[in-house]
């Protein structure tokens, strides 16, 4: 849903700690300016690929996945799960299904990590205070059976502005076929498009 662009003006709020809407606006500081552009020429050259085709397929993606693996070592895929169907005649859920499957197959044949960004069903705001669970992710079915890992970002501060817990965000490990479930809190910090570690008490 983000153009390349788009991607990259996040990833350099992130890492110069500069604000989302300066950058898009264009409204730095000289020095400002300066860190930004030594941060792009960074980014620019580190072996991050980005793909924007909003006409893709599952098919496009895991041949181009195939080929960056080969070609370029990549150690990690991440896939937005807005992807254009292969097969327009089934339903939605039958064409998250097939995806997932096609996903879970290709994570295990080139032996990467694949993390599917997902959304969750809007209804899911007015249940238990609105805390996610599995089962919101929206045709959710197939996720659910396919995933590995599910966690869901849960900000208090995102349904009361004035909430106490404000900045603060939970990771929940709502399924881990590897681990323990649980809740881990962190730090949001979205004007900078991040989340970050709390200090660790000394």
């Amino acid at each position: 849903e983000m153009s390349s662009r788009e991607i990259q003006q996040r990833i350099l709020a992130a890492e110069t700690s500069t604000n989302i809407s300066a950058i898009r606006g264009g409204h730095v500081s000289v020095d400002q300016f300066e860190v930004l552009k030594r941060k792009a020429g960074e980014v620019s050259s580190a072996p991050i690929y980005i793909s924007d085709d909003a006409n893709q397929t599952i098919m496009d993606i895991v041949s181009r996945a195939k080929i960056e693996v080969r070609k370029n070592d990549v150690r990690l895929i991440v896939v937005d799960y807005f992807i254009t169907p292969a097969n327009v005649n089934v339903s939605r859920q039958e064409q998250v299904a097939q995806m997932t499957r096609q996903l879970k197959i290709l994570a295990k044949d080139l032996n990467v990590p694949i993390v599917l960004v997902a959304q969750l069903n809007r209804n899911s705001e007015n249940r238990d205070g609105g805390t996610p669970r599995a089962s919101d992710l929206r045709e959710s079915g197939a996720i659910e059976q396919d995933a590995d890992i599910i966690l869901l970002i849960d900000r208090p501060d995102a349904k009361d502005p004035d909430h106490q817990r404000a900045g603060e965000a939970d990771i929940i490990v709502a399924k881990n076929r590897g681990g323990a479930t649980g809740v881990h809190t962190i730090a949001h910090q979205l004007h900078y498009s991040r989340f970050r570690e709390f200090p660790q008490n000394m």
